[in-house]
């Protein structure tokens, strides 16, 4: 897309031409309002991957933006582009779908960024479906939802009080 391009600094093939003169300009300098400005713009509608280019440049990005940008990767198959998304917002809903992937090294790194989210007393993984789940994945030799299990495990590890928060292995 355009904006992939511009990822580079340059536009070789001028696919940023159909942007205004001057935003253009401040995209391919790296302004970080500019990027802003064309995300929220009628030329930024639907492409998702504009956000890619100051999120791997540390720019300013909105939570909103980088949210689309998570979403997208996940359909688009781009877990070390999530992995630089989940640096900047919350993908506690995503974490099933990162440890089903993470046969491929890249989605267990993403599937590890979200365990380190963890920031709730309970979070959204942390129920016994998930577990049984987990479990029986594990049974059919798909290790890489030993990750969950350890998760699990360490949870229950630091819990002081067993009582508040029991747990259960079936």
């Amino acid at each position: 897309s355009p904006f992939t391009s511009a990822i580079l600094g340059e536009d070789p093939c001028g696919l940023l031409d159909g942007l205004e003169t001057s935003l253009r300009a401040r995209i391919l300098r790296g302004d970080a309002l500019a990027w802003a400005e064309a995300g929220r713009s009628r030329a930024g509608a639907g492409h998702a991957d504009m956000v890619a280019a100051p999120l791997t440049r540390d720019l300013a990005v909105s939570d909103e933006l980088t949210q689309g940008l998570l979403q997208y990767c996940f359909r688009a198959d781009l877990p070390l582009l999530a992995v630089r998304a989940l640096g900047r917002v919350d993908g506690q809903n995503y974490l099933m779908a990162a440890v089903e992937r993470a046969g491929d090294p890249q989605w267990l790194r993403a599937a590890e960024r979200i365990l380190q989210q963890t920031r709730s007393s309970k979070p959204v993984w942390c129920s016994a479906e998930t577990l049984t789940y987990a479990v029986s994945q594990i049974r059919k030799g798909r290790h890489q939802f030993r990750l969950l299990l350890s998760a699990f495990l360490a949870r229950i590890r630091r819990n002081d009080d067993f009582y508040s928060n029991p747990a259960t292995l079936a």
